[in-house]
């Protein structure tokens, strides 16, 4: 049976497309790789699959691609983020039923294994993960919440809180300043901008990672899909 919550909040989210056509693309760093390749995942909504592609490093051409099953045949998977480092490599995957499903990725051939799953919000429409590779977000379209995870040494997420947002929330970026680390969420249904402070020292708040609010503006924007940010820029001499 066709859940019209779903399809409606898909077709919001990408206007003028079929509803479920919703789709990630992320690719492992080729140094943390074989010599020859690097490997990118996306999400297929329609038949609730996962692609893995692999991709060569000499040419940039995909040489085969492989599908795994998402871990809820009935969830229908919404995005995807990827954690990496030079020694870990995790993907996430939220989907519709307000679960993020945590995989280990290989760094030789790219197989997903999966490592568990938690709650986010509902509708967690939209994931990010922080530079240092420590915490990971997930915005919460259903109920206008952004829901903070850290990693953990092996992949899984432990919550750390929710904070609120605007109406809508689908996408974040941050922003390091001179002494703190400021986010940002876009908010399509209210076409608002929700600032965050990062909670960590010298901040007096708890639990680290967390966002701290600050201020909410309106956009002259309408139906706001994205957020991005250029890096700060240091004074000039």
């Amino acid at each position: 049976m066709t859940n019209p919550f779903l399809t409606r909040s898909l077709k919001t989210l990408l206007p003028g497309a079929a509803a479920l056509c919703l789709a990630a693309l992320t690719a492992i760093p080729g140094a943390a790789q074989s010599v020859n390749a690097t490997y990118a995942y996306s999400i297929n909504s329609n038949d609730h699959t996962i692609s893995v592609s692999k991709i060569s490093t000499a040419t940039g051409q995909v040489t085969g691609v492989s599908y795994i099953p998402y871990p809820s045949l009935e969830a229908t998977p919404l995005a995807l983020v990827l954690e990496a480092t030079p020694t870990r490599n995790f993907v996430y995957v939220s989907d519709n039923f307000g679960s993020i499903s945590e995989f280990q990725a290989d760094r030789v051939t790219g197989a997903l294994t999966s490592i568990g799953n938690v709650a986010a919000g509902i509708f967690p429409a939209g994931l990010f993960v922080d530079a240092n590779n420590q915490t990971l977000y997930a915005l919460n379209n259903g109920d206008n919440t952004v829901s903070a995870f850290t990693i953990g040494t092996f992949g899984a997420l432990t919550p750390q809180g929710t904070t609120a947002t605007g109406s809508g929330p689908v996408s974040m970026t941050m922003v390091q300043g001179s002494t703190q680390t400021y986010a940002y969420v876009v908010n399509q249904n209210d076409n608002s901008i929700s600032q965050y402070t990062l909670c960590a020292s010298p901040l007096n708040c708890s639990p680290a990672g967390s966002l701290v609010p600050g201020q909410t503006f309106t956009t002259t924007g309408i139906t706001l899909q994205a957020i991005a940010a250029t890096p700060a820029q240091s004074p000039s001499m």
